[in-house]
């Protein structure tokens, strides 16, 4: 993925374009390079649990996704109503996203569900930043991987969870402006997000 480079813009205006480039930068960006042809058939993604089940992500349209979380969690991640995000040429998935109710905080969220296995969301993908770069399972099991853009970790955190077959649960934690949030902050509310989603879906069968 190229070097972000971005001016100040009005919230809703980064609202709208960072969560696309955190939650849906795997969605339209071809692989650097194709794997070597000794390595096809191998496990070059990342190093998570097996699936326990799939979740009813495949078909969901953008209404469903902005339905995910509950008004509790929205109120414990600090954000407002959803609104269903826009498909664009670089964005074109289902998905949502909600704004910080607080100024100060100014966090944006943003979920998605990305059309792509969860090998192949990262193999589209850059490396994560190392500082908060890790790996872990969600809800009853769900294999998740958690990163930064290198070089702009300051515009946020995302989290892609092993949803179904083909399927990524993408959540991407923005920081809009307001107080300075730690990358490590951003992160924890990502993978905060991305549980209360995984254990919600995993409800409805």
């Amino acid at each position: 993925m190229g070097k972000v480079v971005t001016s100040v813009p009005a919230k809703l205006g980064l609202l709208v374009v960072v969560p696309a480039l955190l939650a849906g930068c795997a969605l339209n960006e071809a692989p650097a390079s194709p794997p070597p042809a000794a390595d096809q058939g191998a496990d070059s993604g990342p190093d998570l649990p097996s699936r326990p089940r799939d979740l009813p992500v495949a078909g969901m349209k953008e209404g469903a996704v902005c339905g995910v979380l509950t008004p509790q969690q929205l109120g414990a991640l600090e954000v407002g109503r959803g609104v269903p995000q826009a498909r664009s040429g670089t964005f074109d998935a289902p998905g949502c996203t909600w704004l910080s109710g607080r100024e100060a905080t100014g966090l944006g969220l943003t979920i998605a569900i990305a059309p792509l296995s969860i090998d192949e969301a990262q193999n589209r993908k850059s490396d994560g930043s190392p500082e908060t770069a890790a790996t872990y399972a969600v809800g009853q099991g769900f294999g998740a991987v958690q990163g930064q853009v290198p070089g702009a970790e300051n515009l946020g955190c995302f989290v892609d969870v092993d949803a179904a077959e083909g399927r990524t649960l993408e959540v991407g934690i923005t920081s809009i402006g307001g107080d300075d949030v730690s990358n490590q902050a951003m992160c924890a509310k990502a993978k905060q997000a991305a549980e209360f989603a995984v254990t919600n879906l995993q409800a409805q069968g």
